[in-house]
């Protein structure tokens, strides 16, 4: 916050949503973008809410890996995958909502395969990353605002509220650099990270184009789907997902906090007719399903 100044003016509007008042932080973020669109006090809160998430979510990562030594699930899951699909890489498509990059650090580290430019997201001899509402390590370019060729120009949050009325930012160009990086004479940007929203439209997307165009290219050939911790309603998700044209006799396990909220899940995920074979995992968290040898299309006992 101590970061951010134009954020204090509604971080109460945040914390009520957050210890559960009545309304979601999601429905005040939704206000706050309605109200942003023709004032520029308001487009500053709302960007100092979006370095703020991207903020918290870098430094409580960058905390937690120093505690664990850097070891998480999703090192397990990714040795297994490889180790029962290791002659097809390129099979294997991981969807994520999350902006962290604990993903990211799990295919280095178990695979030996670095993430050093956007296109290794989606290169052929590695799985696929799909990051649809962007990442921390990412940066969205702004239309045509840069920087002094004579690196007088000091970049920072402030340096770009002085400019909130020149800020346009791109739905195609991203930078795999932190968005204080910026070459002289370069265009400046934003974090790349999706503000959450009640009603989210495939502009809510914040990725490379191409990387949408692999998962395009990937859904209509998907047999096994894991569900790890999400609800499904992500309704520009569903958009995206029929238009693609997907299977409909996958098998789709799903794993949740519990068994009762990943049967919740799952029956969400039928009425919306993402598969006829859906079935919940018995256990309680993805840590419980990575303990009793959980891989996707496989069911416990």
């Amino acid at each position: 916050i101590d970061r951010y100044g134009p954020l204090r003016a509604i971080i109460d509007r945040m914390r009520d949503a957050a210890v559960g008042g009545t309304t979601s932080i999601e429905h005040e973020f939704e206000s706050i973008v309605s109200e942003a669109a023709d004032n520029l006090t308001v487009r500053r809160q709302l960007a100092g809410a979006r370095f703020y998430l991207h903020d918290g979510i870098e430094d409580s990562t960058l905390t937690y890996a120093r505690a664990a030594n850097g070891v998480t699930n999703y090192h397990v899951l990714v040795d297994r995958i490889n180790a029962a699909l290791a002659s097809r890489p390129d099979s294997v498509t991981y969807v994520t909502f999350n902006y962290d990059r604990l993903l990211e650090q799990a295919i280095k580290d178990t695979l030996r395969r670095p993430f050093r430019v956007l296109e290794d997201y989606v290169r052929n001899d590695r799985p696929a990353v799909i990051k649809l509402h962007g990442s921390v390590g990412w940066t969205q370019v702004c239309l045509g605002l840069r920087t002094k060729v004579d690196r007088t120009d000091q970049v920072s949050f402030e340096w770009l509220m002085d400019r909130i009325d020149d800020i346009r930012l791109s739905v195609d160009e991203y930078r795999l650099r932190p968005w204080d990086q910026v070459d002289p004479g370069e265009e400046v940007g934003f974090p790349a990270i999706t503000v959450p929203t009640e009603r989210k439209t495939a502009n809510n997307f914040t990725l490379p184009p191409a990387h949408l165009a692999v998962l395009r290219q990937r859904i209509p050939q998907v047999l096994q789907v894991l569900v790890v911790g999400w609800r499904g309603h992500e309704e520009h998700f569903w958009e995206l997902w029929d238009s693609c044209h997907p299977p409909r006799d996958m098998r789709v396990v799903v794993v949740d906090k519990d068994e009762a909220s990943a049967i919740e899940v799952s029956r969400h995920l039928l009425a919306v007719n993402l598969s006829a074979h859906i079935e919940p995992v018995p256990v309680a968290g993805f840590t419980s399903y990575i303990a009793a040898g959980g891989l996707p299309g496989l069911v416990l006992g």
